[in-house]
């Protein structure tokens, strides 16, 4: 749930739910024809660690099914809020701990932008495969440099701003898929830079009406 700069008016200013078509997105450009999620990431287990509203596991099956990629993810769902209703409740990062570290094979979250480098740790701890929506410029700090450097990601570039919000109001930053992937035969290869095709105001409405259906 990354922040943007202009704050919507409401009681929870900091909840900022990721649009399907970012999700949509990241797997057309990463599925191949005629294979599916569960094949390219390397399994079925799947954890979103700060779910909010369930948007990315809700865009995964939208995608499997419009895409008609059978065999969705099983999901396992985590967020400190409890109105989330998701499967645990709580602050991941001190809770990883009770998650077996091959129960999962991918990891799939939005995750606070001040804690992402926490996020990523700690779910390379529990899967092969660790996916983050982040700002572009996360990659450049110096307290995450070395690490950064350690472990680089795939990176697909997402070149539309994204309206977190639901406004139809874009965010000023630029955001950025990063994937980590610890297979032996791993598809996502390390520090290689993707640039996502331009989402037309067609495909953004077309996954728009898809959560909405």
């Amino acid at each position: 749930m990354s922040r943007t700069v202009r704050k919507p008016a409401g009681p929870t200013p900091d909840v900022y739910y990721t649009p399907d078509w970012v999700v949509a997105q990241l797997l057309d450009e990463v599925i191949p024809p005629g294979q599916t999620p569960v094949e390219v990431f390397g399994g079925p287990q799947w954890l979103e660690p700060c779910c909010g509203g369930r948007a990315i596991p809700r865009a995964v099956a939208s995608w499997c099914t419009d895409r008609d990629r059978g065999g969705a993810p099983q999901w396992t769902t985590c967020d400190i809020r409890p109105e989330v209703g998701s499967h645990i409740c709580g602050n991941f990062l001190k809770l990883a701990s009770m998650f077996h570290p091959e129960w999962f094979s991918t990891v799939l979250t939005n995750p606070p932008f001040s804690q992402a480098m926490n996020f990523a740790q700690k779910s390379l701890e529990l899967a092969p495969v660790v996916g983050m929506l982040l700002r572009s410029q996360w990659l450049g700090s110096q307290v995450r440099n070395a690490w950064i450097r350690e472990n680089p990601p795939w990176q697909g570039y997402i070149s539309t701003r994204i309206s977190f919000d639901g406004s139809g109001r874009s965010d000023t930053d630029d955001y950025s898929w990063f994937i980590w992937d610890r297979r032996p035969d791993r598809r996502f290869e390390p520090g290689r830079f993707v640039v996502l095709p331009y989402a037309d105001r067609e495909y953004r409405e077309k996954w728009e009406g898809a959560a909405a259906a």
